[in-house]
């Protein structure tokens, strides 16, 4: 197995296995927007909700959203996979970049197939002084939206492949190559 192959899958299945096994911690430990457990007060803590939608809760209410987003899963994991495979099989980083990626797409994806929503459980606050008033003002709320390691996991991978695949260093000491015709990279 080729080492592209191995940080793939095991970014991949390594992130998968902390969202999941988060979520169950979550579900188990605490009662949907009763229970939170602080962290940094007013900062920072774990609080459980379910979301049956995308991104801030975009298409909860749509008929179809299941349809839509087990869909949306399938192509981004074809594609996902499709990008790793034409990596150089040296390129470590792109590819754990993009098994992180793969990781919260499934991830979300399991949640809803399985259970017709996402859990999410990490609360990020902005809680005191004028920042705080500001958000308040602005966006009436100074919480922003409940996420959990999937969601994390997809940022992680979309704005990581890119810094690994055009400034990271395969294991054979050169630079990744990024081909000026849009070709897939060589195998030198």
């Amino acid at each position: 197995m080729s080492p592209k192959a191995r940080w793939f899958l095991g970014f991949s299945l390594g992130f998968l296995a902390f969202d999941q096994g988060t979520k169950v911690l979550t579900r188990v430990t605490l009662r949907e927007r009763v229970d939170e457990f602080v962290i940094i007060p007013g900062w920072f803590g774990f609080s459980h909700a379910e979301n049956k939608g995308a991104a801030f809760s975009a298409l909860a209410d749509d008929p179809n959203r299941m349809v839509i987003f087990l869909s949306f899963t399938a192509v981004a994991v074809a594609a996902i996979g499709a990008a790793a495979w034409v990596l150089n099989p040296r390129d470590r980083w792109p590819a754990a970049a993009l098994g992180v990626l793969l990781s919260g797409a499934v991830g979300n994806g399991i949640d809803r197939a399985l259970y017709g929503q996402v859990t999410d459980m990490i609360k990020v606050s902005v809680g005191a002084g004028p920042l705080k008033d500001w958000c308040i003002e602005h966006y009436r709320t100074n919480v922003w939206p409940i996420f959990n390691v999937a969601d994390s996991a997809i940022w992680i991978g979309v704005i990581g492949f890119p810094l690994a695949y055009l400034f990271v260093r395969d294991a054979s000491g050169g630079e990744t190559k990024v081909a000026v015709d849009g070709s897939a990279p060589s195998l030198e």
